[in-house]
Formats: structure tokens, sequence, C-alpha cells
């Protein structure tokens, strides 16, 4: 029995090692994909301006949050995004995320609903050219009236 267990422990320990170690590419003409994010989660938030609602978008939850008409998220070919509302985000549901031009380089079509409409999800396509940007919408509807409220934010691809 000690010679079983004594044998077991010996291959989950090998298996344990070959599992830590791990090649290392070093080739040079690889297409650097850590150049560009994998995600990217952009959080929106509204708020009262006048009579207005206007929207802050921020890719991390901790802010700082930008007036929406002036943010630029930075993406790549093949980046996943997401847009979800922010805590306290005075926004009821996202009832639209799509591009404002059809076929552009960037925005492939309307986003994808996740979890009833609390989410929007796109796959920047793999052919996205650098040093491009592509406005698109955002359509919400308020927390506090019902109101929906359109805004045109930005993607990026900044030439690396």
């Amino acid at each position: 029995m000690k010679k079983i267990l004594t044998l077991l422990t010996g291959i989950v320990f090998a298996i344990l090692l070959a599992g830590a170690c791990s090649t290392q590419n070093t080739d040079d003409d690889s297409t650097n994909a850590e150049d560009y994010p994998e995600f990217v989660t952009i959080y929106l938030k509204a708020y009262e301006d006048g009579a207005e609602m206007k929207l802050q978008l921020s890719e991390s939850l901790d802010g700082p949050f930008t007036d929406a008409k002036r943010h630029y998220a930075d993406v790549g070919p093949g980046t996943k995004v997401v847009w979800m509302r922010a805590e306290n985000s005075q926004i009821r549901s996202l009832k639209v995320v799509a591009p404002l031009v059809e076929d552009g380089p960037i925005f492939p079509g309307k986003a994808k609903t996740i979890l009833l409409n609390k989410r929007r999800r796109i796959k920047v396509p793999d052919t996205a050219p650098d040093d491009t940007e592509e406005a698109y919408k955002i359509v919400f509807k308020d927390a506090i009236n019902g109101t929906k409220w359109p805004v045109d934010p930005y993607l990026r691809i900044k030439d690396r």
C-alpha cells in the first residue's frame, strides 16, 4: 500500500511540474496579439444636464468617466467589446448599441444583447485596419422617467 501511495504521489508531482513549465515564443516576426486588448468593457453612466440626460463612459468601474461624445475606447482586431451599466448608472436599459454606418471598419453590426438588455457585445473583425476610428450609437432608456436618449461615442484602433 505504501509503495502505491508513493508512486501516485510521484505521478501527481510530475503532472504538476509539467503543467508549471511553459515554452517561450521567441519568434520576432509573430503578430503581437498582446499589443491589443483581448477584452474591453465599457461602463455606462447617465446624468441629468438640465432637461436632458447625457452619458458618460469609462473602461474602469472606478472611472474616470468621460462624456460620451469625447470618449474613445481603444480596441484592436479581434477585441471583444462589452457595454454594461455602471452601479447607480441612472440607466434602465440599453436599447441599441450599433454602428452609424453599415460595413464600417471596426463595428461589424448591431451589438448582441446579453442578460436581458443589461449588456451588449461585439467582436471587432480580425481584418480591422490599424490607425482608424469609427463612431457608433448608443440608445439608452433612463431610470428616471423611461425616456430614450441617443449618444454617439467612438471606437478607435491606434497604430502600434
